[in-house]
């Protein structure tokens, strides 16, 4: 009980209080007391019962001493204590809080929402907490929101906010309002956890198991002790009949033809050891119909044990092996009925298998003659396996890659093998080309001795020149000569008939002989730079009266005023001889017209005429030694056939080109083509 009135008048403080003159009260007592000056402190009283109370004591100097007033604040100071507990709480709350006015703006925020939205309290303290908007909801989920709160109701949800670094998270909220005496709204309180890791699970729990929804196999979760279906995917149950219900009903020996539960236990024994087992078995439907099934099973553990079993239907696959097996019979026997070699051998040359044409080319009845035989040691050439598997390895396979094998009673065999790796496992197939690769072999003979012919036949020629030229020439002098001097009309012409066939003659030994020296390489080429318009014009010059003897217009036009090029001079003018002697000679009426020009870096010559024409399926054989378009006993018109020929060597030789196109009845153009060069470089 504390002390009544009548206990503490006429005594002393420190006769009511023992040990007070050790105290701060005191002490501030006798500072007011000795300077005069007023006093105030709080002081938490201890009463002789023990009890404790709290005071704010204030000391007045009076005359009659010291006035003392005393101010319980005890329960003041426990709402105090209890708002600093609070306030402790708050801030240190692994919760986001957030505290704001009537208005909405910002007046407080722990210590956890800086954490969380990067912000710091100075940042956003007055602030709209409008600041974290990321934009995911729309303007009417916070105008639902904020109309709930005003009106003194709490609200809770989820938001999708935005950190100062512009990070995206999603929080949990519940927001109340404070209202005072009078039921008015002051604040409002907002308490936010971040689930953003959460709502990520979430997610991801949601595309797993829509990804498990959706396979194309069975999968379902097994209890290991008892067998029982816990959940499954809806093909689990849809391809066996059931309804989901139904299924999840299920032990999963009730549905496995093969499964018994002994069985099903030493199964879950064999994967708690191993991790997991991969198996086939039969599966039974709920309306009795059997499918082959292959299990995957693990064996996981959580919180507590699960079996993980997918389920895979193989009807059509064992379908398939069905077939394998049919065809690998009917390809066997065709193998072994095949016109070709087909083997299969390991790396290191062990033969495999290898079919009867093949046992039949190395010369033995069945494969087991060769199981102490490598492959290698059939070889002509060691080397050649070694190249040969180093393709293998590089490329992966072979095509048409000829060897050579050494049979001892066939000797030397010539072949061509086409092959595949596989692994460890070579597969393929041999051709012996013996026989073609003799017929080859007689063919170059042939050809070569052929070309040595030929040879020798243009070296006879070119060697040759000077004992032909000579008596031709004394026939075409003596011809001139008795042309002029016989004054017999009949011999004078005799006469000249001898020397237009010398002439003839002449010509024809000349193109003879040109081809001889090209193909004997005894021609000689000086290549020199010459402007074409030059030659040309003398040409054109040359054959305009020939032209006009048959009434027949030749002109000649140029865009340019050089044209210059590296060529032989003599085989340029030999060129546009023939070509415009050819033209005249088969150009009975109409032009022929010769035009010059620059196309990027060529000179291109056209020569046209409106003559007899090409037959289209000629066109192929004009540029041949000793063909024209019109042979044999329907020929025409006179000629070796050695003409355009000689034209298309020597534009060979200057890098040029020649084309024809031609129309019978209507004429031929012949362009020519020869690279450009700069006469001043």
């Amino acid at each position: 009980a504390k002390s009544k009135r009548e206990n503490l008048l006429s005594k002393t403080m420190m006769e009511c209080y023992p040990g007070i003159v050790n105290t701060e009260m005191f002490s501030q007592l006798k500072n007011c007391m000795e300077k005069r000056t007023s006093q105030k402190m709080e002081n938490e009283f201890t009463y002789p019962d023990g009890t404790k109370r709290w005071f704010v004591l204030s000391f007045e100097p009076v005359p009659e001493g010291v006035f003392i007033l005393s101010q319980d604040i005890t329960k003041n100071k426990e709402s105090k204590e209890e708002i600093k507990k609070l306030s402790r709480a708050v801030q240190q709350s692994p919760a986001s809080v957030l505290i704001t006015d009537s208005n909405g703006d910002i007046d407080y925020v722990n210590d956890r929402f800086c954490e969380m939205t990067g912000y710091t309290r100075k940042e956003v303290i007055g602030k709209n907490p409008r600041i974290l908007k990321s934009g995911y909801q729309n303007t009417s989920f916070y105008k639902e929101m904020w109309k709930k709160i005003i009106s003194g109701k709490e609200w809770k949800g989820e938001l999708q906010n935005k950190k100062k670094d512009g990070t995206l998270y999603w929080e949990s909220a519940v927001i109340s309002p404070l209202v005072d005496d009078n039921g008015n709204v002051t604040h409002f309180v907002s308490v936010q956890e971040d689930i953003t890791d959460r709502k990520r699970s979430q997610e991801s729990l949601k595309i797993f198991r829509e990804l498990i929804e959706q396979s194309n196999d069975a999968i379902e979760i097994v209890d290991p002790d008892t067998g029982q279906v816990m959940d499954c995917n809806e093909k689990a149950f849809k391809q066996l009949g059931y309804t989901r219900k139904e299924y999840l009903s299920l032990k999963v020996f009730d549905y496995d033809a093969n499964l018994t539960e002994a069985k099903f236990s030493e199964i879950t024994a064999t994967i708690k050891s191993k991790g997991s087992l991969i198996f086939e078995t039969e599966l039974e439907r709920k309306d009795g119909f059997k499918l082959p099934g292959e299990v995957s099973v693990k064996y996981i553990k959580i919180d507590r044990e699960y079996i993980i079993a997918v389920i895979r239907d193989i009807t059509e696959r064992k379908k398939a092996e069905q077939k394998i097996k049919l065809s690998e019979g009917k390809y066997r026997n065709l193998v072994d009925n095949a016109l070709i070699g087909v083997y299969e051998a390991t790396l290191d040359g062990k033969l495999i298998f290898a079919n009867q044409i093949l046992l039949d080319m190395i010369g033995v009845q069945n494969i087991e003659e060769l199981k102490d035989t490598k492959i290698y040691e059939l070889y002509a050439d060691p080397l050649d396996r070694e190249k040969l598997i180093g393709a293998l390895k590089e490329n992966g396979f072979i095509t048409n890659y000829e060897i050579d094998f050494n049979l001892n009673e066939r000797g030397v065999i010539h072949t061509l093998v086409s092959a595949k790796l596989d692994g460890y496992k070579i597969t393929g197939m041999i051709l012996d080309i013996s026989e073609k690769k003799a017929a080859e072999i007689a063919m170059k003979e042939a050809k070569e001795k052929a070309e040595e012919m030929n040879r020798l036949k243009s070296i006879f020629l070119a060697n040759m020149s000077h004992e032909l030229r000579t008596p031709l020439i004394g026939i075409l002098g003596y011809a001139e000569f008795l042309g002029q001097e016989i004054k017999n009309k009949e011999l004078s012409e005799m006469a000249t008939i001898i020397r237009q066939s010398g002439i003839r003659l002449n010509k024809t030994l000349n193109n003879i002989l040109d081809i001889a020296r090209i193909e004997a390489e005894h021609a000689q080429i000086n290549l020199e730079k010459r402007n074409l318009m030059e030659l040309l014009s003398e040409q054109v010059k040359l054959f305009k009266m020939a032209a006009e003897l048959k009434n027949i217009s030749l002109s000649f036009k140029c865009t340019e005023k050089e044209l210059n090029a590296k060529i032989d001079e003599r085989l340029f003018v030999a060129i546009i001889d023939n070509i415009l002697d050819n033209a005249i000679k088969y150009t009975n009426k109409g032009k022929i017209e010769i035009k010059a020009k620059k196309e990027e870096n060529k000179a291109v010559i056209e020569i046209k005429d409106t003559g007899i024409g090409i037959p289209e399926n000629q066109l192929n054989i004009i540029f041949e030694p000793f063909r024209q378009a019109s042979e044999g006993l329907n020929r025409r018109y006179e000629g070796t056939g050695l003409g355009l020929s000689i034209v298309k060597r020597f534009i060979d030789i200057m890098k040029g080109t020649i084309t024809v196109k031609s129309k019978e009845g209507e004429g031929s153009t012949f362009t020519l083509k020869f690279p450009l060069i700069n006469l001043v470089s």
